[in-house]
C-alpha cells in the first residue's frame, strides 16, 4: 500500500516536511544550496579585488543562507523564502551601489521574483505583487546607479562579471522550475497509483483492469495469442471475519495478493475485481496450460500458512477459468468465468474449473 512518505528522500521524511509542503521544501532547498554556494564564490572574489566592505556583507550574507536552510528544513517555509528575499534585494543594493550596474548584480533580483511567489503566507494576489516588486527594485537599480562607476585596476574584467552574474542569476531561476516540475511529476505518478491500485493490497483495482481490457482485448483477439480469464474467491472468507476479525481477513488478503504475484509472470495482471474476488488475466497461454498453472498455485495456496497468528489456520480458494475466443468482447469473458468460478463453489469449493 502506498504511504504519503514513500517517495521522499531520507532528509525530508526524517524532518519536520509535510507531504503537502514537499515541493515548497525542495524549491527552497534548491535555491538555499544555490544562494550559499554563490555568496561562498563572491567571499573570495571580493577579498582578492580588496573591497573589505563587500567582503565583510557576504560573511553575513552566508550566514543568511545557512539561515535559510535551517528554517526550510525546521519547515518554516515561508520564514526562509523571506530571508532569501531580504538578503537578495539587500545585496544587490549594496554591490550595484558599490560597483554599479556593470557588475550584474542586480540580475539575482530576476530569480526572486520568481522564488518569492511560493510563500505559503500570501495569496495568490499578494505573492504576484511580491514577485513584481523585485522586477520594480530591479528597474529602479539600473536608473538610479547608472551613473556609479567602479575604478580599479581590473575594471577590464568587469563585463566577465557582468555576464558571469547574469549566468549565476538564472541557475536559481531554472532550477525552481526543473524542481516543480521534477515535484510535480512525482506527485502525478503518485496519484495515478492511488487511482489504479487497491490501497489495501496494492493490487491492480477494478477500474484499471476494466480499462485495460477495453483497450487491449480486441488487440489480443486480432493478434490471435490466446489469453485466459480467471475470477478467483476466497473460500468461506466471512467465516474468517466472523471468527478471527476483519484484522485478521485484511492480512489473508494482503498475503494471498503478494503470493498470487509471486506466482505468475510479469506478463500477467492479477487485481482485486471486488472484497475477497480476484481477476486474473493470463496472456499468451492457453486453458490446458492456464489449467495447470492455476491449479499448482490453488493447492499450494491450501498448504500455506496466510495468518501469522494463526498457523495451523489454511485458507483455500476457488477459480473459475475462460479461454479466449476470437472477437469475443472481455464482458462476456468475465461472465463465463464467473460462471465457472460459481461451478467450482458449487461443486464443494477450493478447486479450479475451465
Amino acid at each position: 500500500m502506498l504511504k504519503n512518505k514513500d517517495y521522499l528522500p531520507d532528509l525530508v521524511s526524517s524532518s519536520h516536511v509535510q507531504y503537502d509542503d514537499y515541493r515548497k521544501y525542495s524549491v527552497i532547498l534548491a535555491v538555499g544550496l544555490i544562494g550559499l554556494v554563490i555568496h561562498i564564490v563572491f567571499l573570495f572574489l571580493f577579498y582578492y579585488l580588496n573591497i573589505p566592505s563587500l567582503s565583510l556583507f557576504n560573511i553575513a550574507s552566508i550566514m543568511l543562507w545557512i539561515a535559510v536552510l535551517h528554517e526550510n528544513f525546521k519547515g518554516r517555509h515561508s520564514n526562509a523564502i523571506m530571508l532569501a528575499c531580504v538578503e537578495i534585494t539587500a545585496h544587490s543594493l549594496f554591490a550595484v551601489s558599490q560597483l554599479g550596474p556593470v557588475s550584474g548584480f542586480q540580475f539575482y533580483l530576476w530569480p526572486m521574483s520568481l522564488f518569492a511567489t511560493v510563500n505559503p503566507k500570501l495569496n495568490k494576489f499578494e505573492a504576484t505583487a511580491f514577485g513584481f516588486s523585485f522586477i520594480l527594485i530591479f528597474g529602479l537599480i539600473e536608473t538610479y546607479f547608472r551613473d556609479v562607476h567602479y575604478v580599479h585596476h581590473l575594471e577590464e574584467y568587469m563585463p566577465w562579471l557582468y555576464f558571469s552574474n547574469a549566468i549565476f542569476a538564472g541557475i536559481p531561476m531554472v532550477a525552481c522550475i526543473i524542481v516543480v516540475r521534477f515535484v510535480n511529476e512525482q506527485q502525478q505518478d503518485e496519484l495515478r497509483e492511488i487511482a489504479i491500485k487497491d490501497e489495501l493490497t496494492g493490487l491492480y483495482n477494478r477500474r484499471y483492469v476494466n480499462d485495460t481490457l477495453k483497450n487491449n482485448s480486441l488487440k489480443l483477439n486480432h493478434k490471435r495469442q490466446p489469453y485466459c480469464m480467471v475470477l478467483a474467491d476466497v473460500d468461506y472468507f466471512k467465516k474468517v471475519n466472523d471468527t478471527l476479525g476483519h484484522d485478521i481477513g485484511d492480512e489473508v488478503l494482503v498475503n494471498l495478493s503478494a503470493f498470487l504475484q509471486s506466482r505468475l509472470r510479469k506478463s500477467d495482471i492479477v487485481s482485486r475485481w471486488g472484497g475477497e474476488e480476484f481477476l486474473i488475466l493470463l496472456t499468451d497461454i492457453s486453458k490446458h496450460d492456464a489449467f495447470v498453472l492455476i491449479d499448482k498455485i490453488r493447492q499450494d495456496i491450501s498448504e500455506k500458512a496466510l495468518i501469522s497468528s494463526h498457523p495451523d489456520y489454511r485458507v483455500t480458494m476457488s477459480f473459475g477459468i475462460v479461454e479466449s475466443q476470437d472477437q469475443v468482447l472481455y464482458g462476456e469473458l468475465i461472465k463465463a468465468a464467473d460462471k465457472r468460478l460459481y461451478e467450482a463453489k458449487a461443486g464443494g469449493r477450493n478447486r479450479v474449473v475451465a
